[in-house]
């Protein structure tokens, strides 16, 4: 475990505020990209964010003595002073394109896509009124040559540690029954980051994990960081058990009321991926519905009824030449990505806290509903909507809302980590309390849906961690 050292600082310009729907924070997408531990060059960095080893005990020392409430000149400072740490990770498998999944062939991925996102993540996290302290940890699926790294370390902020883990696909039996060569498994250098957070999970306070096409800002940080405070205060005013003379099969069935610790604990922020549409002439928006009807007029406080649509602005807007994105793309050429009304629940969150919760949307999860940690919902299909059909289950890939990415506090990482994934959020993946899930290392079966996308923290499915 080394952290970054910096010895340089930036000072930036105010970008981006944040929007949700409950638990849900928008991200947008640009192009998509799908993809052992031995090929990390720490011999790269450059002098200005070099890691030392003889330096790396003496910050973890001084970062523990912020925990505690003293400050890095030993003074009695409260933690809240000690600027957020992050360690902002990022994974791409081509450096160019091959023409796959609609991209054009040739095309220099890494300074058309990949470059340009990266630097507007990482500049709206650092920049006011975040100012967050962020290194960056890449995981690529090629041999990064030095010229090509130079691209990478020019686009970043001063003050901005990089390590690079380059041609970093693991090798295995991509069809074990089949295979009897070992080869790159391209699908399980999504798996890679487990690998780096578990070595860093001391230096850092929030870690952030997305493909290299997915954007990302400091508003989302923040919301997720606001969110994940609200839920903490709510856990501490909760009862342990569900309140005598209650059932609980009729508790959990609920949407609205108490939640205990347990529920709590095992509910966490998540993300709505949203993609534009660049052309709707070639590409037109959805036409057949979900059969609920569309109601955009809103009641106000003052007894007012405005018609209000989905704010593009927190997630879409950004700057010009990002990608393939306009800078400024209207509501309806917004569309979600895998997730519909039928997939979802809402929920009233229960009293308390600052009040900053009230009727959430849930995500699907929790396979499990005898679990103790299962908490209920209102699902549109309640009032037969989709005629006979059941609630959709938990693993639904059309409906779960692949993220392209997640972002967990340390906190969270150990307590899903320790109580809610029953075999493991970090490696190894081969031990016998895996109970077979990870077959060869987690390289069979598990793809980028699987590590980075939802199904290894939301859902109850083959090795899910059940998270809320």
């Amino acid at each position: 475990g080394q952290a970054v050292n910096r010895s340089k600082s930036f000072h930036g310009l105010a970008k981006i505020v944040m929007v949700v729907l409950g638990l849900s924070a928008l991200l947008y997408n640009v192009v998509v990209s799908n993809t052992s531990f031995g090929n990390i060059h720490m011999d790269k960095i450059s002098s200005s964010t070099s890691i030392t080893t003889d330096s790396t005990q003496n910050q973890l020392s001084e970062r523990r003595k912020l925990e505690e409430g003293y400050g890095q000149d030993g003074s009695d400072e409260g933690e809240e002073d000690a600027p957020i740490r992050i360690l902002h990770t990022v994974t791409a498998l081509r450096d160019i394109n091959t023409g796959a999944r609609g991209t054009k062939r040739g095309e220099d991925r890494l300074t058309d896509v990949f470059i340009p996102i990266l630097k507007h993540a990482v500049e709206s996290m650092v920049s006011p009124p975040y100012n967050y302290e962020v290194d960056v940890f890449l995981i690529l699926g090629w041999k990064l040559v030095p010229e090509r790294r130079k691209l990478i370390e020019d686009a970043l902020p001063e003050g901005v540690g990089l390590q690079v883990w380059d041609d970093a696909v693991p090798l295995g039996y991509d069809m074990p029954r089949k295979d009897s060569k070992i080869k790159g498994v391209t699908r399980g250098l999504a798996r890679q980051h487990r690998f780096v957070i578990k070595d860093k999970l001391d230096y850092y306070d929030l870690f952030t994990v997305f493909e290299d096409d997915m954007g990302v800002n400091g508003g989302h940080v923040h919301h997720f960081l606001e969110m994940t405070e609200e839920l903490k205060r709510l856990k501490e005013e909760a009862p342990d058990i569900v309140p005598e003379g209650e059932p609980v099969s009729e508790q959990k069935q609920r949407y609205y009321g108490g939640l205990t610790k347990q529920q709590l604990s095992a509910m966490i922020p998540g993300f709505i991926r949203v993609e534009v549409l660049l052309d709707q002439d070639k590409w037109p928006s959805q036409k057949d519905l979900d059969p609920i009807p569309i109601d955009f007029e809103f009641d106000t406080e003052d007894g007012v009824t405005e018609h209000r649509n989905f704010d593009p602005v927190p997630c879409c807007h950004v700057p010009e030449n990002l990608g393939k994105m306009p800078p400024s793309p209207k509501p309806d050429e917004i569309m979600i990505w895998e997730t519909a009304v039928k997939g979802t629940v809402v929920r009233q969150m229960p009293k308390g806290g600052t009040g900053l919760l009230d009727w959430v949307m849930l995500q699907p999860g929790k396979k499990d509903n005898g679990s103790q940690y299962w908490m209920g919902g209102y699902w549109a299909g309640r009032d037969r909507a989709w005629g006979d059909e059941s609630r959709p289950g938990s693993g639904d890939p059309k409906l779960i809302a692949q993220q392209g990415g997640w972002m967990l506090t340390r906190e969270q990482l150990i307590e899903i980590h320790n109580n809610h994934c029953d075999h493991g959020f970090f490696p190894p993946f081969e031990s016998r309390d895996h109970g077979g899930d990870y077959n060869q290392d987690g390289l069979t079966l598990n793809n980028v849906e699987f590590w980075s996308g939802g199904y290894s923290i939301f859902s109850g499915t083959r090795a899910g961690c059940n998270m809320q």
